[in-house]
């Protein structure tokens, strides 16, 4: 019990930190359905584990009704999750949350099938997930992530990068911009986009050039009469 008024105070101090909007610690208690979330997710986390599963799963579907968040019992969730808003987000049974979480509204960790054990992602410490976010089957998302709004993720993203796009394609990596260069290393719509465009951009190239070349080079065999200035090409009439 101690343990649990303790992460409640370390949840206030979070959202207290993280959101600009939050005045006091008295409307984050009463105001923000993400801690509330949280709070019941404790709960219900405690009673999967002792075997009261049912009653776990009743408690959480409450929680549902008047959060607007899903967070089955049996997923791990590390300290201090901040879920800004909150509306539609969904854990899955297997999903695994590190430490300083944040998440926005709509985001779903989910699965891809209807194959047992783990298949929800596993999401590492300090990652950011934008709204809309979708992160899909048993899939790892490292340290110091940041996820774009409406980003679909289905490959283990490595730590420290952000990820945009559908499906997720890593766009900074460790503070640098990763350009993808070749699509048989990553399966990328954008890659195949970036190389045919690449190709195209080098074709023109060569074409301008070409057609350059051409025109600035003088035709051969030319004959200028410079009594009467005129030109031929010197062929015989």
């Amino acid at each position: 019990m101690i343990g649990f008024f303790s992460s409640v105070r370390e949840d206030i101090a979070s959202v207290l930190e993280r959101d600009p909007a939050a005045r006091s610690w008295i409307e984050v208690v009463l105001t923000y359905p993400g801690l509330h979330a949280v709070w019941c997710y404790r709960v219900t986390h405690w009673m999967w584990r002792h075997d009261f599963r049912f009653l776990a799963r009743f408690i959480s579907e409450f929680c549902r009704f008047i959060t607007g968040i899903e967070i089955h019992p049996g997923a791990e969730i590390g300290r201090r999750l901040f879920i800004d808003h909150g509306m539609g987000v969904v854990f899955g049974e297997t999903s695994v949350v590190g430490d300083d979480v944040t998440i926005y509204q709509g985001v779903t960790l989910g699965g891809t099938g209807k194959q047992k054990g783990k298949r929800h992602p596993t999401v590492g410490n300090n990652v950011s997930i934008g709204s809309g976010a979708k992160l899909l089957g048993n899939i790892a998302v490292g340290d110091n992530c940041r996820v774009g709004a409406g980003s679909v993720v289905l490959r283990d993203v490595p730590e420290n990068s952000t990820i945009v796009g559908v499906p997720g394609h890593i766009v900074l990596r460790n503070g640098r911009r990763v350009v993808i260069t070749d699509p048989k290393e990553i399966s990328d719509p954008m890659s195949d986009v970036f190389i045919r465009l690449a190709a195209e951009v080098h074709e023109l190239r060569e074409q301008l050039q070409q057609h350059t070349d051409a025109v600035l080079t003088p035709e051969p065999n030319l004959n200028i009469d410079e009594e009467w200035g005129t030109v031929s090409d010197g062929a015989g009439i």
